[in-house]
């Protein structure tokens, strides 16, 4: 048995270059907790302190309220245009003396504060936060309130609330 050994042109090299592409695609994601649900019953109504002004609406001394601040949102977007978040009711609440409002908190950007949410055919999607630009906020708090009166006919809806995270 022999063994022949070459030098030159026919060894391989010992280095070697390869390219790496880096994307970084755009990033604008959204997430909501669980659902929520808002009974009103004799346990945990909140009773209003006499008449105010809420918007356009008189909240008189028969009027009740209940309000829920254990869901979130997280939300991330890497553009470097401002983005805000909507929302709109996908169907209207046809008792005209039952009301949502919705609040989103934010730690880094500007809120809104609460806002009544309508369908979007009614008045277009509500903004309720603005200014998202480069961010990364987690579990922020989401607080709904529902409004009704004595009056409010008794009877379950479920309106689903569209968020939308959008150019601003």
């Amino acid at each position: 048995m022999s063994v022949v050994l070459m030098a030159g042109s026919a060894m391989a090299s010992n280095t070697d270059d390869q390219a790496v592409t880096l994307d970084v695609q755009a990033i604008e994601e959204l997430e909501l907790s669980a659902a929520v649900i808002l009974t009103f019953n004799a346990t945990n109504l909140e009773a209003f302190e006499g008449p105010r002004v809420s918007g356009d609406y008189v909240i008189g001394k028969d009027d009740f309220q209940i309000t829920d601040a254990n869901s979130t949102y997280s939300v991330t977007t890497n553009s470097p245009d401002s983005q805000k978040i909507t929302a709109y009711l996908d169907t209207a609440i046809t008792a005209a003396d039952l009301k949502l409002y919705v609040a989103l908190a934010s730690e880094s950007v500007t809120s809104e504060g609460e806002v009544e949410l309508t369908s979007v055919v009614t008045a277009g999607p509500a903004t309720l936060v603005t200014g998202l630009k480069q961010i990364a906020d987690f579990e922020q708090v989401i607080t709904y309130r529902a409004t009704a009166t004595v009056a409010t006919p008794v009877a379950p809806i479920t309106p689903v609330v569209t968020f939308t995270l959008i150019d601003a």
